[in-house]
């Protein structure tokens, strides 16, 4: 063998120093021959080889060049050794004493042994005998470890080696997307043929109204269809339109329009219509407007328009995370027809960057997303609400369960936003209502402390306030020792907020608990969110509050369920423990629900599910008697003066279980949305379990129409309802939505993610004392960013924006580390960022791929280096990609801990031929070239100034 062509090995003979030779030589039944070998050529012009200082040298033996036992590494054997373990970072384990005192040594060989007990759970997950069952209790153990390790390199003493647990990075973007507001909006595509073609539908006898509010002020535009020239065809519609737009002049301070040099108006709006069209050459209405012009859509017509919010649950996923579907029933006065299908997913950040690593063009993996209630506001949009698992754009959700979101969409079904709560461990929402002002509240429960002041644990009702752009106007809980819940909301005439719900105990001193489960009935300034009035009602028994409403008079309607019971109250609104009135309307069992009641007028209608087919409404008259099963009822009571009287009581449903969760009332008719296992009015079943929309003449409560929704093997629950008394009508024909359609919102960050002011990280640079970043009120990214610049005196870190995307960069040698802030209020967590060390571009530069330090001296080289792990990514066992994704990467942080830890003994190949270590070689070279390492350190012990003969 040479070293640069210099013969340097002659006959030493080595026992399995060189076995190829030897072997070769024994298929050649050659006999040994003694071979000169002059070793003064390793003296290498004088130079002497001495290994570097403060390296543990050959007597430490890494645990994975320990013999084994081929049947202790059976995957079964390891799964069975780690299933009982509390922890996954064992210093005590026999191979980690081996090390020694030596710090680095140590921290690698724990390293490897938590890293192997991870492999071992990833292995089994991803075998394709693993049941699929088995995957979430493997997860649950492999993200224990996985966080273990991750603490552990955190706070791990090492001396020469830094882990760090993600990349070798110089810069962190966020995905923080806060959007732009847009002035222009594109339709529904109406027009499948060509432009000049009749749009289907329309007869030349609708009219609408657009409305253009410009300095204040607001011109009503009408649009009569009947003064189209030509067919009614897209374009002749859009250029009419455009014609009626152009006619409103620019007036001057005297009324008089405002003349151009040819003495003709100037046009007062510059918002045009325009037709355009898309991949399919189907052809829609653009609206091109204006920052200073906001464009509206208002139909004559009043038509109602239902909107169905429903949960659907595919049994052929395991597990079957639902997810929500809001549906939108047109011309629903005369026929229940579905018009639009709207989902409202939330995303599985973590699984969804496991699958796109695998396969980039992997779709985004939704969460368990539930809608639990729907209603409208004035302008024609639609709010639903519910808890979900996952994100909404840069809604980061760092609930430990689940949280509460909140999605405004259009008439047409087009998300204007989403919002999360924000908690950092579990809140659900049960209700939401919407004031005269289109504000927006939230009812519901949480175990997190959400408001300011908040210090009790358990459970609590809370409400959030949120404005028409989504803006967090406030958030009241009640903070108790008490388990309570508020489970329905509504607002009176001067904005102010009224719950009713539950509690578990006491309220405080002057509202005790009876015992078990009792009414709560609280109200909440609308302005500030102060509770100014609270009422617990209840027994001994199990009483809860279920819906609310405002009366005719102003008081307060609470429907409870009572020991399976329904009563109805009314409580005096200016003071809430003061029960003007009780109505008992009858047994609906245990296992009955009251799903709303709604007022209109003087009439009083609550609808819910029975138990007890001889439940009576209060001595209502029964219009169609109990089905079999649970049914789902109606019943209707008219409120004469503050007094109630039972009028009419209708049940619906199979002989099989049936339920209805909510009514809304238009338009002379009672929409009712439920679920059903039965066959229901014979229309057949489509899965275990179909949704459903049902109407009811509201005079009389007789039955009119059924539409049912579901499919094979999902189960289907419609879970709220609400009705528009004005539709979209002909606006529908045309493709565009009720109401505004510029989408203008606050673009701080504390509205378009998550982030709260308070929330906070921190960044250390070069090791220094960390520093905190805190978000404040209406901050944006460049408030961020200059915040982040002030900590930098020696151009050590720079934070950018550009193009709306935030970047936090180390610079030169500089070692930047962003720190987590407190659980609940990372600020971090809440931009989709992990906790990690930034490196300069000059120290990734002295860096080799393997993450040690290039050498500055060829002879001596530096010991130790930076590696990262790359384990700060998303990592699960939920499924058989995942699984197989992980297993790869925590295999490769393995290899870079072995990597690390042979980084402490330099090659000494490195010591003659500068630069050689830092080549990867394939597997069979490496192993052969390790040998050969062991061969050259025995070597080193031998006198170099003269020739020795050996023998092979």
């Amino acid at each position: 063998m040479a070293f640069g062509g210099v013969g340097i090995f002659s006959g030493l003979n080595i026992s399995g120093l060189f076995a190829t030779l030897k072997q070769q030589q024994e298929v050649l039944n050659a006999p040994p021959e003694p071979v000169a070998l002059d070793l003064s050529v390793l003296a290498l012009n004088a130079v002497q080889l001495a290994p570097p200082p403060d390296v543990h040298g050959p007597a430490v033996i890494p645990p994975w060049k320990l013999p084994s036992d081929p049947a202790n590494e059976s995957l079964d054997r390891r799964l069975a050794e780690i299933r009982g373990i509390t922890s996954f970072i064992d210093t005590g384990a026999p191979q980690v004493a081996a090390a020694g005192d030596d710090v680095d040594s140590r921290t690698s060989f724990i390293l490897f042994d938590a890293l192997r007990k991870l492999e071992t759970l990833a292995l089994y997950a991803a075998e394709d005998a693993t049941p699929d069952a088995s995957l979430p209790r493997l997860d649950a153990q492999f993200q224990q470890g996985l966080q273990e390790i991750r603490d552990f390199i955190e706070t791990a003493p090492t001396k020469e080696l830094t882990f760090l647990t993600g990349d070798l990075v110089t810069k962190v973007e966020p995905e923080v997307d806060l959007g732009s507001d847009t002035y222009e909006f594109t339709g529904r595509a109406v027009a499948t043929g060509t432009r000049d073609d009749p749009l289907p539908g329309l007869t030349g006898t609708e009219t609408f109204t657009i409305a253009i509010t410009k300095n204040g002020t607001t011109d009503n535009i009408p649009i009569d269809l009947s003064q189209v020239s030509g067919p009614l065809s897209i374009n002749n519609i859009v250029n009419f339109i455009n014609q009626q737009i152009a006619a409103v002049p620019l007036l001057d301070s005297n009324g008089q329009p405002v003349l151009d040099a040819n003495g003709q108006p100037i046009p007062k709006f510059v918002t045009r219509l325009e037709v355009v069209s898309d991949e399919k050459y189907d052809h829609a209405i653009k609206v091109a407007g204006s920052s200073t012009e906001t464009v509206s859509f208002l139909p004559q017509a009043s038509t109602p328009t239902v909107f169905v919010a429903e949960n659907r649950t595919d049994l052929r996923l395991d597990p079957a995370a639902p997810d929500a579907v809001l549906r939108r029933l047109q011309d629903v006065t005369a026929a229940l027809d579905p018009f639009l299908e709207t989902t409202i997913a939330s995303t599985d950040a973590d699984a969804t960057a496991i699958a796109q690593a695998a396969s980039p063009d992997a779709a985004p993996v939704s969460a368990e997303t539930r809608v639990f209630a729907v209603a409208t506001d004035s302008q024609g949009f639609v709010y639903t609400v519910g808890r979900a698992a996952g994100d909404f754009g840069s809604q980061r959700n760092t609930a430990s369960g689940e949280d509460v979101f909140l999605t405004k969409l259009d008439s047409n079904g087009n998300v204007v936003f989403s919002r999360l709560l924000g908690t950092a461990k579990d809140a659900s929402a049960f209700a939401l209502a919407v004031d005269a002002s289109d504000n927006v509240i939230v009812a519901g429960s949480t175990t997190e402390n959400l408001a300011s002041g908040t210090v009790l644990s358990g459970t609590d009702s809370f409400i959030a306030k949120f404005d028409s752009e989504g803006a967090l106007q406030f958030v009241q809980q009640l903070d108790t020792v008490a388990d309570d819940a508020a489970l329905d909301v509504t607002t009176t005439a001067t904005g102010d907020i009224v719950v009713t719900g539950y509690t578990k105990g006491a309220v405080d001193a002057a509202h005790p608990g009876f015992g078990g489960r009792d009414v709560l009935a609280l109200r909440f300034d609308g302005t500030t969110g102060a509770r100014v009035d609270t009422a617990v009602i209840g027994t001994a028994g199990d009483e809860r509050g279920s819906a609310v409403a405002i009366a005719p008079d102003g008081n307060v309607l609470v429907a409870s369920r009572e020991d399976g019971r329904l009563v109805l109250r009314r409580l005096d609104a200016a003071n809430l423990s003061s029960v003007l009135e009780t109505v008992d309307l009858g047994g609906i069992g245990l296992g009955g629900e009251i799903g709303a009641i709604r007022v209109v007028g003087n009439d009083v209608f609550v609808a819910g599910t029975t138990a007890d087919s001889t439940f009576s409404g209060g001595g209502a008259t029964v219009v169609t008697g109990a089905r079999g099963g649970k049914d789902g009822f109606l019943v209707k009571l008219t409120d004469n003066a503050g007094t109630l009287s039972p009028g009419t009581l209708t049940f619906f449903g199979t002989a099989e279980d049936d339920a209805i969760n909510d009514i809304a009332v238009s338009g002379g008719k009672v929409f009712v949305a439920g679920n059903t296992r039965g066959d229901i009015s014979g229309l057949g079943r489509r899965g275990p379990r179909d949704a459903f929309v049902a109407r009811f003449d509201a005079g009389t409560l007789a039955f009119e129409e059924v539409e049912r929704f579901g499919l094979a093997l999902e189960e289907h629950d419609a879970t709220a309802i609400a009705a528009l008394d004005q539709g979209p009508d002909v606006l529908d024909l045309l493709g565009l939505p009720l109401g505004p359609v510029s989408r203008v919102e606050p673009r701080t960050l504390d509205v378009q993610t998550t982030a709260r002011p308070g929330d906070f990280f921190e960044i250390s640079i070069n090791g220094r004392a960390p520093q905190k970043i805190t978000l404040e009120a209406g901050d944006t990214l460049e408030d961020l960013a200059a915040r982040i610049n002030r900590l930098s005196f020696k151009n050590e870190i720079k934070a950018t924006v550009t193009a709306g995307q935030l970047k936090i960069e180390a610079l030169g040698t500089n070692q930047v580390d962003l720190i987590a802030g407190d659980p609940g209020r990372d600020l971090l967590a809440k931009f989709g960022v992990k906790p990690q060390r930034l490196l300069g571009a000059t120290a990734l530069f002295d860096l080799d791929n393997a993450g040690a330090k290039r050498p500055s001296d060829p002879i001596v080289p530096e010991v130790g280096g930076v590696f990262g792990l790359k384990l700060a990514q998303p990592l699960s066992l939920k499924d058989k990609t995942a699984a197989r994704f992980s297993l790869q990467v925590i295999q490769d942080a393995i290899a870079t801990v072995q990597r690390a830890f042979r980084s402490l003994t330099p090659d000494p190949l490195s010591l003659i031929r500068p630069g050689l270590e830092s080549t990867v070689p394939p597997p069979e070279i490496a192993a052969q070239i390790s040998e050969y390492t062991t061969a050259l350190a025995r070597l080193q012990a031998i006198n170099l100034s003269g020739p020795v003969s050996l023998f092979l």
